[in-house]
């Protein structure tokens, strides 16, 4: 049994892709016999400093927020001293550009312990105000026991290329243990929405950056003699930015849709989300900067057929798991879906190569199997050759 900890910057009970990937990564942990302690932010004024959420899952949350660029707030000493005098056998800091792997960069020398670092992305490395930050990002990199990435052909795969970064390896995303079960196909009956059409999924939270406005543009182009709905479900957010954004969808969908259905929908449980992925005919996917979207994983996992744009790391996913098609630009996209919904064989081919993949390769238990043999195989004493 060893003692693990993530530091990441946002955990349960916010919601999204980081925090679904570290609270899958501790569950397995624990069920592979490990304690786990998560070191993340404390959101919310009501969550405690100390949480143990099972016996063998803690929370510690820091009065921290920020990075380096737009600056950090809070007691950076207070989570510096509390890595420094840790006796956790393994910590993993998971994405970059967040205060819990920017305030490790001054001590990063002085850490004993075994450290391992998973970057998901960049997504600020083509940013101006991130330029000092990147160029002096690869001396640090080379202190952490490895650098753990999701990709061979992203922005932060190329960047460590580029860089001679050799202690990396890879480890991509998957899909949850929840994906082994059948769900009912009773979605679209109890929202009331016409099963009997073509019913095109977009799950993504709504903000510009996931393209749902993209996904409405496809749609409105899309002239097939079917009856069609294209459903969105998206967190509900109370940012202004976000808030207006989908005030934009729905008044553009209201000006222009007459024959054809939308639908915004929030505040759905998980268990209605699954649901929704077993019932619909096929995924869409118009994110505008991803790293390697969980989602694609998921639709995969449930048989879902999707079809994307060529954004983070979907092109990658696509061929790993043969689930689904990935187009550059959306008037490519919107030509090989209209062949696609009316190709049967086709969806049903894509539909079972995603289900076989992801029993074989990319569910969590396997996947963090892979995050502990890492963490053992490369140690402080180890020297690494990539």
């Amino acid at each position: 049994m060893k003692n693990i900890l993530i530091c990441c910057e946002f955990f349960y009970p916010s919601i999204g892709g980081v925090q679904k990937v570290v609270n899958e990564l501790a569950k397995n942990f624990n069920l592979s016999g490990h304690n786990v302690t998560i070191a993340t932010s404390k959101h919310l004024k009501n969550l405690p400093f100390k949480e143990k959420l099972s016996s063998k899952l803690n929370v510690v949350r820091f009065e921290i927020t920020g990075n380096l660029i737009r600056g950090i707030n809070g007691d950076v000493s207070k989570y510096q001293n509390y890595i420094l005098k840790s006796k956790f056998d393994y910590i993993l800091v998971y994405a970059a550009q967040q205060w819990t792997f920017d305030s490790l960069l001054p001590i990063i020398k002085k850490i004993k312990q075994n450290i391992y670092f998973a970057p998901c992305g960049f997504s600020g490395l083509k940013n101006f105000r991130y330029h000092n930050y990147f160029s002096k990002l690869p001396s640090y990199l080379s202190y952490f026991n490895t650098n753990i990435l999701h990709t061979k052909t992203y922005r932060d795969a190329i960047f460590y290329r580029n860089n001679n970064i050799k202690n990396k390896v890879l480890i991509p995303n998957a899909a949850g243990s929840e994906f082994n079960k059948k769900f009912k196909k009773d979605f679209f009956p109890r929202y009331k929405i016409n099963s009997n059409s073509i019913n095109i999924l977009n799950v993504s939270n709504y903000r510009f950056a996931k393209g749902q406005d993209l996904s409405i543009i496809i749609f409105f182009f899309l002239n097939i003699r079917k009856k069609l709905n294209l459903i969105f479900i998206g967190h509900d957010t109370s940012s202004k930015i976000y808030f207006l954004y989908l005030l934009f969808l729905k008044k553009i969908t209201e000006f222009f849709f007459k024959n054809k259905k939308i639908y915004f929908l929030k505040k759905i449980n998980r268990k209605d989300i699954l649901s929704a992925y077993a019932s619909s005919d096929i995924f869409i996917f118009t994110s505008r900067i991803e790293c390697s979207p969980l989602v694609i994983f998921e639709a995969a996992a449930s048989g879902l057929p999707f079809i994307s744009l060529n954004v983070g790391n979907v092109n990658e996913i696509s061929r790993w798991t043969k689930a689904g098609n990935v187009h550059n630009g959306i008037f490519k996209l919107l030509n090989s879906l209209k062949k696609l919904i009316i190709n049967k064989k086709k969806l049903n081919n894509l539909s079972a190569e995603g289900i076989f993949s992801y029993k074989k390769k990319f569910n969590w238990e396997k996947i963090s199997k892979k995050y502990l043999i890492i963490f053992n195989k490369f140690k402080k004493q180890n020297v690494y050759k990539y």
